[in-house]
C-alpha cells in the first residue's frame, strides 16, 4: 500500500516510497528414509535421514525409536542394535517465519530385523578309494542354503554343473575334490561357504611286483646278521610276504627277514600276495640274492727271540713276530713294558736291557672274516746277565771282582789264553800284561789289562812322580823327583803297546797328539824298579 501527503505551502515537496514483502503462512514438515531400507540383519548399521520443508534456517530435529527419544539434534540418526518391529520416527521444529505451527512428526519406518544364519556344505562320494575309470558320484548336503547355487571343483578347477550332486568316470589318484555353496537366504553369512574336501584313491589296473635288497654288499663272514628288505609295488593294503632261504619256507610275514646263519650259496627269495584292486594276478615272485660267505678266523701272533734268554747286557738281540690270518697288509706295534717301541716291522732289534723288561707284539689284521682285529702275543722277559769285568791287584796276585762265573786269565802281550789259569785269581810268574776272560752262561766279557811286575812294582804317585794334567788333550807333564834316565811305555786297555821312548832330567813333556780318546797304562822302568801309572786322554 502506497500513501502520499501535500501541504498547502508556497513550495511543492515529495517523500520517499517504502515497499513492503508480504510472506504467506507455510507449514513445516518432515520425512525421514533409511539407507537400508526397512529389511536389514540384525547388526546392520541403519542410518535414517530426515529431510526437512519449511524448516527454516535453523531446524532442530529430535528422533525417537518407538517412542523414545534418541540420538542427537542432527538430521541423521544411525543404530547397529535394531530388533524387529523396532519404529522409528522424527520430530522436526521449524524455525521459518509464518509457519502455522512450528513442528512436524516424520513418517514412520518400522524395521523387519532378521537374525543372520551361517550356511555349512558337507560332501560325500559314492566311492572313495576306486579302479580308474569308476563312475565316482558326490552328493552337496547344505544347511542354511535355501535355494543354494553349487559350484563343484577338482584340484581348484571348476567342474560339473549347478547341482547338489557331481559324477566323474575320469579321476586320478590323489585328486581332490569340493564344493562351492552360495546360500540364498537373507542374512547367510557368509553367503559362500566350501565343503570338506574328498581325496581320492584311484588304483590303476596293474600286476603287483616284488624285489628284495640285502644289508649286505658283496661278501659276508659267517655268523654276520644280514637282513633282506622287499619293495614291492601293488601291494595293497594288507600284501602278505613268505620268505625262503634255498626254495624253503623261513621267517614271518613281514616286509623284512632276518639271517645270521646263511651258508655259501644260500639262496634267498621272497614271493609277495596282493589284496591290491585293479590287478589280474595276486602273487608275484622277487629276484633271488646268493649269498658269498666266507668263514671267520682268528687272527695270531707268537713272538721268539734270538739269541735265546738268558742274555748278556748290551747284547744286540732280535725279536720276531709270526702271525696267522694277518691279512694281506698286518701291522705291528712291538712293546717293552707297555710302551710303543721299534717299528711296523715283524721284527724288532733290541740292544738296551734291563733285567725284567717283558716284550710283546700287538698285531692288527686286516684279514677279511677275521674276528678280531688286533691280538697281542705271548710275553718275554728278558734275564740280562751282567758281568763285573774288572780285577783287584795285590803284588803279583790278580782276582777277578766278579764271583761264580768261569774264567780264563789272558797274556795280553801275545793275546793268548794262559793254560791252567781258570780260577778266580791268578799270580803271575813274570813280568807282563795280564787280563780275564769272565763267562756266565752264555755271557763273556774281558777285563782291561793290568801291568804285572814279577819284580815288585810302584805307583807313581807313592813314589813323587807328578802327572799333569790329568785328564789331557796334547801333551802331559812327568815331574821326576830327581834327575833320572828312564824308558817311558804306554799300554792301551787291550794291553797293546801304543808309545816306548827314553825320557830324561827332572820335567818331561809327553806328546799324545797321536793318541786316540781313552785311558792308557803308564810303565816308567828305572835302575830295575817298576813305575806303574794311569794317563787319560780326552779332547
Amino acid at each position: 500500500m502506497t500513501s502520499s501527503f501535500s501541504c498547502a505551502s508556497p513550495a511543492v515537496a515529495t517523500s520517499n516510497t517504502i515497499t513492503m514483502t508480504v510472506n504467506s503462512t507455510t507449514t513445516p514438515t518432515v520425512s525421514i528414509t533409511s539407507n537400508q531400507g526397512s529389511n536389514v540383519c540384525s547388526g546392520t548399521n541403519v542410518i535414517f535421514t530426515a529431510t526437512p520443508n519449511n524448516g527454516g534456517s535453523s531446524p532442530s530435529y529430535q528422533w525417537f525409536l518407538n517412542g523414545l527419544p534418541v540420538g542427537s539434534n542432527n538430521a541423521n540418526y544411525s543404530n547397529t542394535s535394531l530388533t524387529n518391529n523396532d519404529a522409528v520416527t522424527c520430530t522436526l521444529t521449524s524455525n521459518a517465519p509464518c509457519v502455522s505451527g512450528t513442528t512436524a512428526n516424520s513418517n514412520v519406518i518400522t524395521m523387519t530385523v532378521t537374525t543372520p544364519v551361517t550356511p555349512a556344505v558337507s560332501i560325500t562320494a559314492s566311492a572313495n578309494t576306486i579302479c580308474s575309470g569308476t563312475s565316482v558320484t558326490f552328493t552337496a548336503t547344505p544347511t542354511n542354503g535355501g535355494a543354494a547355487d553349487y559350484q563343484w571343483f577338482v584340484n581348484g578347477t571348476p567342474v560339473g554343473t549347478n547341482s547338489a550332486t557331481f559324477t566323474s568316470t575320469s579321476l586320478s589318484n590323489g585328486n581332490v575334490i569340493t564344493c562351492h555353496m552360495t546360500s540364498s537366504l537373507t542374512c547367510a553369512t557368509p553367503a559362500t561357504v566350501t565343503s570338506n574336501g574328498i581325496s581320492m584313491t584311484v588304483n590303476s589296473s596293474a600286476n603287483p611286483t616284488i624285489s628284495i635288497s640285502s644289508s649286505a654288499s658283496g661278501a659276508i663272514c659267517s655268523g654276520t646278521s644280514v637282513t633282506f628288505t622287499a619293495n614291492i609295488t601293488n601291494g595293497g593294503s594288507s600284501p602278505t610276504y613268505q620268505w625262503f632261504v634255498n626254495g624253503s619256507p623261513v621267517g614271518n610275514n613281514s616286509s623284512t627277514y632276518t639271517n645270521s646263519t646263511l651258508a655259501n650259496g644260500d639262496v634267498v627269495t621272497c614271493t609277495l600276495s596282493s589284496n591290491a584292486p585293479c590287478i589280474s594276478v595276486s602273487n608275484a615272485t622277487s629276484n633271488g640274492i646268493t649269498m658269498l660267505v666266507n668263514q671267520s678266523v682268528t687272527p695270531t701272533v707268537t713272538i721268539t727271540c734270538n739269541p735265546q734268554m738268558p742274555v748278556c747286557s748290551t747284547q744286540p738281540v732280535t725279536f720276531t713276530a709270526t702271525i696267522t690270518n694277518g691279512g694281506s697288509n698286518p701291522s705291528y706295534q712291538w712293546k717293552k713294558n707297555g710302551q710303543n717301541y721299534g717299528t711296523n716291522s715283524p721284527t724288532y732289534n733290541a740292544s738296551l736291557w734291563n733285567d725284567g723288561d717283558v716284550f710283546t707284539c700287538v698285531l692288527t689284521s686286516n684279514a677279511v672274516c677275521a674276528t678280531q682285529t688286533q691280538v697281542t702275543s705271548n710275553s718275554i722277559t728278558a734275564e740280562v746277565v751282567n758281568i763285573d769285568a774288572t780285577i783287584t791287584v795285590s803284588g803279583n796276585t790278580m782276582t777277578a771282582n766278579q764271583s761264580g762265573a768261569t774264567y780264563q786269565w789272558i797274556d795280553c802281550t801275545t793275546q793268548s789264553s794262559i793254560p791252567g789259569a781258570t780260577q778266580q785269581s791268578y799270580t803271575a810268574t813274570q813280568t807282563g800284561l795280564y787280563s780275564v776272560q769272565i763267562t756266565i752262561g752264555n755271557c763273556m766279557e774281558e777285563s782291561s789289562c793290568e801291568f804285572i811286575d814279577w819284580n815288585g812294582t810302584i805307583d807313581l804317585e807313592a813314589s813323587g812322580i807328578q802327572i799333569y794334567p790329568n785328564p789331557t788333550a796334547e801333551f802331559f807333564t812327568l815331574e821326576l823327583p830327581l834327575n833320572h834316565h828312564m824308558k817311558l811305555e804306554l799300554y792301551d786297555i787291550s794291553g797293546r803297546k801304543v808309545m816306548e821312548q827314553q825320557i830324561g832330567g827332572s820335567v818331561q813333556e809327553i806328546d799324545v797328539r797321536t793318541l786316540a780318546n781313552g785311558s792308557y797304562r803308564i810303565v816308567l822302568h828305572d835302575s830295575g824298579l817298576t813305575f806303574i801309572g794311569k794317563i787319560i786322554v780326552n779332547r
